[in-house]
């Protein structure tokens, strides 16, 4: 089963592979762009990125599944759950 020929091929020829054996392909230019160097590189960023921005302390914290050990005695005692009277709150 042979696959037909593509139009590249036909034009010149050769096979698709032998188009890159002699020199480099086309789209390659060497290394990495400097706009992606720029980017990426370690030491202060040109500039953010547009529309993104470091999360706050508070939108850090609105993403938290359960509220840490810190804050569960001070909300017991906001909402009055502290005592022991409470049959789901094991102290």
């Amino acid at each position: 089963m042979t696959r037909e020929p593509t139009s590249h091929e036909r034009m010149t020829g050769q096979p698709w592979n032998a188009s890159y054996q002699d020199e480099p392909a086309p789209w390659d230019v060497g290394g990495p762009q400097r706009a992606v160097v720029r980017r990426t590189a370690p030491h202060q960023p040109e500039r953010p990125a547009s529309g993104v921005r470091q999360p706050s302390r508070v939108n850090r914290r609105r993403h938290r599944t359960r509220p840490g050990p810190d804050e569960v005695p001070r909300r017991q005692r906001r909402t009055g759950l502290a005592g022991d009277h409470h049959p789901l709150l094991v102290l």
